[in-house]
Protein backbone atom coordinates (compact mmCIF):
# COMPACT_ATOMS: atom_id res chain seq x y z
CA UNK A 1 0.00 0.00 0.00
CA UNK A 2 1.36 3.25 -0.89
CA UNK A 3 0.34 6.41 1.23
CA UNK A 4 1.55 9.96 1.12
CA UNK A 5 4.34 11.27 3.52
CA UNK A 6 1.95 13.24 5.61
CA UNK A 7 -0.63 9.63 5.73
CA UNK A 8 2.62 7.54 6.50
CA UNK A 9 3.92 9.53 8.95
CA UNK A 10 1.49 11.30 10.69
CA UNK A 11 -1.54 8.64 10.81
CA UNK A 12 0.71 5.26 10.87
CA UNK A 13 3.50 6.52 12.82
CA UNK A 14 0.88 8.46 15.56
CA UNK A 15 -2.32 7.38 16.13
CA UNK A 16 -2.35 3.82 15.69
CA UNK A 17 -0.70 2.66 19.17
CA UNK A 18 -1.49 4.59 22.54
CA UNK A 19 -2.29 3.48 26.08
CA UNK A 20 -5.71 2.93 24.41
CA UNK A 21 -6.63 -0.54 23.20
CA UNK A 22 -6.63 -0.65 19.40
CA UNK A 23 -9.78 -2.80 19.18
CA UNK A 24 -11.52 0.00 21.09
CA UNK A 25 -10.21 2.30 18.41
CA UNK A 26 -11.50 1.31 15.56
CA UNK A 27 -15.16 1.45 16.90
CA UNK A 28 -14.44 4.98 16.68
CA UNK A 29 -16.75 6.87 13.67
CA UNK A 30 -14.43 10.09 13.95
CA UNK A 31 -11.57 9.09 11.88
CA UNK A 32 -12.50 10.99 8.70
CA UNK A 33 -12.63 14.14 10.69
CA UNK A 34 -9.14 13.41 11.94
CA UNK A 35 -7.88 13.53 8.15
CA UNK A 36 -9.81 16.40 7.44
CA UNK A 37 -8.66 18.51 10.85
CA UNK A 38 -4.95 17.89 10.61
CA UNK A 39 -4.58 17.65 6.92
CA UNK A 40 -7.36 19.88 5.06
CA UNK A 41 -8.10 16.88 2.61
CA UNK A 42 -4.42 17.45 1.64
CA UNK A 43 -3.88 13.70 1.65
CA UNK A 44 -3.58 10.66 -0.21
CA UNK A 45 -7.67 10.18 -0.90
CA UNK A 46 -7.73 6.56 -2.05
CA UNK A 47 -4.55 4.86 0.14
CA UNK A 48 -6.53 6.59 3.29
CA UNK A 49 -9.33 4.59 2.13
CA UNK A 50 -7.86 1.24 2.02
CA UNK A 51 -6.41 2.24 5.16
CA UNK A 52 -9.52 2.89 6.66
CA UNK A 53 -11.16 -0.65 5.26
CA UNK A 54 -8.54 -2.21 7.04
CA UNK A 55 -8.88 -0.35 10.83
CA UNK A 56 -12.68 -0.86 10.92
CA UNK A 57 -12.08 -4.50 9.97
CA UNK A 58 -9.57 -4.20 12.52
CA UNK A 59 -6.93 -5.70 10.40
CA UNK A 60 -3.95 -4.00 12.29
CA UNK A 61 -1.33 -6.20 11.03
CA UNK A 62 0.34 -3.51 8.03
CA UNK A 63 0.24 -1.21 10.87
CA UNK A 64 3.65 -0.23 12.93
CA UNK A 65 3.50 0.58 16.11
CA UNK A 66 3.66 3.79 17.20
CA UNK A 67 2.99 6.33 20.30
CA UNK A 68 0.77 9.43 21.11
CA UNK A 69 3.06 11.29 23.30
CA UNK A 70 1.58 14.04 26.22
CA UNK A 71 2.34 17.40 26.00
CA UNK A 72 4.22 16.99 29.69
CA UNK A 73 6.99 14.96 27.51
CA UNK A 74 6.86 17.27 24.37
CA UNK A 75 7.39 20.39 26.65
CA UNK A 76 10.40 18.61 27.86
CA UNK A 77 14.21 18.71 27.33
CA UNK A 78 13.23 14.99 25.47
CA UNK A 79 11.17 17.25 22.80
CA UNK A 80 12.47 18.56 19.49
CA UNK A 81 10.48 20.52 17.06
CA UNK A 82 9.03 18.84 13.97
CA UNK A 83 5.61 18.35 12.46
CA UNK A 84 3.20 15.91 14.25
CA UNK A 85 0.14 15.69 16.30
CA UNK A 86 -0.41 15.01 20.34
CA UNK A 87 -2.60 14.76 22.57
CA UNK A 88 -2.54 17.41 25.45
CA UNK A 89 -2.81 16.36 29.13
CA UNK A 90 -5.86 17.85 29.73
CA UNK A 91 -7.55 15.15 27.08
CA UNK A 92 -5.61 12.23 28.67
CA UNK A 93 -7.35 13.22 32.33
CA UNK A 94 -10.62 13.03 30.51
CA UNK A 95 -11.21 11.36 27.43
CA UNK A 96 -13.25 8.02 26.79
CA UNK A 97 -11.40 5.56 24.96
CA UNK A 98 -14.17 5.45 22.16
CA UNK A 99 -13.35 9.26 21.43
CA UNK A 100 -9.84 9.23 21.34
CA UNK A 101 -9.19 8.80 17.54
CA UNK A 102 -12.19 11.57 17.16
CA UNK A 103 -10.71 14.18 19.19
CA UNK A 104 -6.51 13.56 19.16
CA UNK A 105 -5.49 16.99 19.66
CA UNK A 106 -3.68 19.35 16.95
CA UNK A 107 -3.32 22.22 19.14
CA UNK A 108 0.65 21.74 18.80
CA UNK A 109 1.81 20.53 15.19
CA UNK A 110 5.56 21.53 15.81
CA UNK A 111 6.26 18.77 18.51
CA UNK A 112 7.99 15.54 18.61
CA UNK A 113 9.96 13.00 20.65
CA UNK A 114 13.65 13.59 20.46
CA UNK A 115 16.16 11.22 18.57
CA UNK A 116 16.07 8.33 20.62
CA UNK A 117 19.36 5.81 21.41
CA UNK A 118 18.69 1.75 21.57
CA UNK A 119 21.03 -1.37 22.81
CA UNK A 120 20.84 -4.25 20.90
CA UNK A 121 22.42 -7.20 23.03
CA UNK A 122 24.28 -9.69 21.23
CA UNK A 123 26.40 -12.90 23.30
CA UNK A 124 29.47 -14.37 22.65
CA UNK A 125 28.45 -18.11 24.08
CA UNK A 126 28.42 -20.87 21.75
CA UNK A 127 27.68 -23.58 24.06
CA UNK A 128 25.26 -21.47 26.19
CA UNK A 129 27.18 -22.02 28.92
CA UNK A 130 26.05 -18.48 30.50
CA UNK A 131 22.38 -18.74 29.63
CA UNK A 132 20.97 -18.17 32.53
CA UNK A 133 22.25 -15.45 32.91
CA UNK A 134 21.41 -13.57 29.62
CA UNK A 135 18.04 -11.54 30.85
CA UNK A 136 19.70 -10.32 33.80
CA UNK A 137 22.70 -8.90 31.94
CA UNK A 138 20.33 -7.45 29.34
CA UNK A 139 18.15 -5.65 32.13
CA UNK A 140 20.75 -4.58 34.16
CA UNK A 141 23.07 -3.61 30.81
CA UNK A 142 20.71 -1.55 29.00
CA UNK A 143 19.61 0.27 32.32
CA UNK A 144 23.45 1.58 32.92
CA UNK A 145 24.06 2.39 29.39
CA UNK A 146 20.26 4.50 29.23
CA UNK A 147 21.85 6.31 32.08
CA UNK A 148 24.65 7.50 30.07
CA UNK A 149 23.23 8.13 26.97
CA UNK A 150 20.33 9.94 28.79
CA UNK A 151 23.43 13.05 29.31
CA UNK A 152 24.81 12.41 25.57
CA UNK A 153 23.08 14.62 22.60
CA UNK A 154 21.95 12.34 19.49
CA UNK A 155 20.91 13.69 16.38
CA UNK A 156 19.20 10.90 15.50
CA UNK A 157 17.80 7.90 16.60
CA UNK A 158 20.55 5.10 16.97
CA UNK A 159 21.17 1.72 17.79
CA UNK A 160 24.35 0.26 19.56
CA UNK A 161 24.93 -3.15 19.32
CA UNK A 162 26.82 -4.82 22.20
CA UNK A 163 28.92 -7.87 22.78
CA UNK A 164 28.62 -10.08 25.64
CA UNK A 165 31.87 -11.86 26.22
CA UNK A 166 32.73 -14.29 28.56
CA UNK A 167 36.64 -14.15 29.42
CA UNK A 168 39.68 -15.17 31.11
CA UNK A 169 39.95 -12.31 33.04
CA UNK A 170 39.29 -11.52 36.89
CA UNK A 171 36.32 -8.78 36.73
CA UNK A 172 34.75 -7.11 33.90
CA UNK A 173 36.13 -4.86 31.01
CA UNK A 174 34.55 -2.69 28.23
CA UNK A 175 35.31 -0.35 25.51
CA UNK A 176 34.13 0.45 21.68
CA UNK A 177 35.29 -1.68 19.42
CA UNK A 178 36.01 0.84 17.19
CA UNK A 179 37.60 4.26 17.42
CA UNK A 180 36.92 7.94 15.18
CA UNK A 181 38.85 10.35 14.17
CA UNK A 182 38.09 13.61 15.50
CA UNK A 183 41.72 16.28 14.43
CA UNK A 184 44.77 16.63 14.29
CA UNK A 185 47.01 19.15 17.19
CA UNK A 186 50.50 19.17 17.34
CA UNK A 187 50.32 16.76 15.20
CA UNK A 188 48.95 14.31 17.23
CA UNK A 189 45.71 12.40 15.75
CA UNK A 190 42.87 12.74 18.19
CA UNK A 191 40.14 10.12 18.14
CA UNK A 192 37.37 9.21 20.26
CA UNK A 193 35.96 6.24 21.08
CA UNK A 194 33.43 4.44 18.46
CA UNK A 195 30.48 4.54 20.24
CA UNK A 196 30.34 8.05 21.52
CA UNK A 197 30.71 9.04 17.80
CA UNK A 198 27.79 6.80 16.97
CA UNK A 199 25.53 8.88 18.93
CA UNK A 200 27.18 11.93 18.34
CA UNK A 201 26.87 12.27 14.45
CA UNK A 202 24.81 9.09 13.68
CA UNK A 203 27.48 8.14 11.72
CA UNK A 204 28.29 4.08 11.59
CA UNK A 205 31.77 3.63 11.38
CA UNK A 206 32.02 -0.33 11.99
CA UNK A 207 29.12 -1.42 9.46
CA UNK A 208 27.72 -5.19 10.96
CA UNK A 209 30.22 -5.01 13.71
CA UNK A 210 29.07 -4.75 17.05
CA UNK A 211 29.87 -0.99 18.20
CA UNK A 212 30.82 -2.24 21.99
CA UNK A 213 32.29 -5.43 23.71
CA UNK A 214 31.19 -5.95 27.28
CA UNK A 215 33.62 -9.26 28.94
CA UNK A 216 32.80 -11.05 31.96
CA UNK A 217 35.20 -13.36 34.08
CA UNK A 218 33.19 -16.34 34.93
CA UNK A 219 34.35 -17.02 37.90
CA UNK A 220 33.57 -12.84 38.36
CA UNK A 221 30.11 -13.41 36.80
CA UNK A 222 28.39 -16.65 38.61
CA UNK A 223 30.26 -16.05 41.87
CA UNK A 224 30.98 -12.25 42.98
CA UNK A 225 27.97 -10.58 40.82
CA UNK A 226 24.30 -9.41 41.66
CA UNK A 227 21.99 -8.24 39.25
CA UNK A 228 19.54 -6.19 40.13
CA UNK A 229 15.79 -7.47 39.38
CA UNK A 230 15.04 -3.88 39.08
CA UNK A 231 17.83 -1.71 37.86
CA UNK A 232 15.47 1.25 36.69
CA UNK A 233 14.33 1.89 40.62
CA UNK A 234 17.18 0.41 42.40
CA UNK A 235 14.95 -0.43 45.11
CA UNK A 236 16.50 -3.81 46.13
CA UNK A 237 19.23 -3.83 48.47
CA UNK A 238 22.40 -5.17 47.59
CA UNK A 239 23.80 -8.50 49.59
CA UNK A 240 26.47 -7.52 51.68
CA UNK A 241 28.55 -10.15 49.87
CA UNK A 242 28.40 -9.29 46.31
CA UNK A 243 28.85 -7.06 43.77
CA UNK A 244 26.58 -4.79 42.20
CA UNK A 245 26.48 -5.46 38.63
CA UNK A 246 24.51 -2.31 38.12
CA UNK A 247 27.25 -0.44 39.07
CA UNK A 248 29.83 -2.74 37.13
CA UNK A 249 28.26 -2.16 34.14
CA UNK A 250 28.10 1.71 34.90
CA UNK A 251 31.73 1.81 35.34
CA UNK A 252 32.30 0.19 32.13
CA UNK A 253 30.01 2.26 29.90
CA UNK A 254 32.45 4.97 31.40
CA UNK A 255 35.43 3.30 29.17
CA UNK A 256 33.14 2.29 26.43
CA UNK A 257 32.06 6.22 26.19
CA UNK A 258 35.19 8.56 27.24
CA UNK A 259 37.25 7.04 29.58
CA UNK A 260 39.83 5.12 27.33
CA UNK A 261 43.35 5.96 25.54
CA UNK A 262 46.53 4.51 25.05
CA UNK A 263 48.66 7.03 27.44
CA UNK A 264 51.45 4.47 29.35
CA UNK A 265 49.90 4.56 32.87
CA UNK A 266 53.32 5.49 34.78
CA UNK A 267 55.02 7.73 32.55
CA UNK A 268 52.05 9.53 30.53
CA UNK A 269 53.52 8.86 27.10
CA UNK A 270 52.13 7.79 23.96
CA UNK A 271 52.92 5.06 21.84
CA UNK A 272 52.62 6.79 18.83
CA UNK A 273 51.58 9.96 17.03
CA UNK A 274 47.36 9.33 18.09
CA UNK A 275 45.64 9.44 21.42
CA UNK A 276 42.11 9.33 22.66
CA UNK A 277 39.88 12.52 23.64
CA UNK A 278 40.53 11.54 27.36
CA UNK A 279 44.32 10.75 26.73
Amino acid sequence: MTTSNKLGRSFAQILLQTQYSQTILVESEGLLNVFTTSFDNNYNTPAFEVLLDQWQTQDLSSFPNSEILSNSVLRSTNATSKNQNYLSDRFLATAKSKSLVSEVATNNPEATAAPQVNFSVLFNDPSKTYSSYYNSIITNLIAAGEKWVNALIAPVSTTLTVEINFENIPTASGSSLTNSYISTFNSINTYEQGAAHKIRTGEDTNGALSDIEINFGPSYLTNELWFDPNPTTLNTPIPATKTDAYSVLLHEFGHVFAFNGWRNGEDGTLPGNYQSTFD
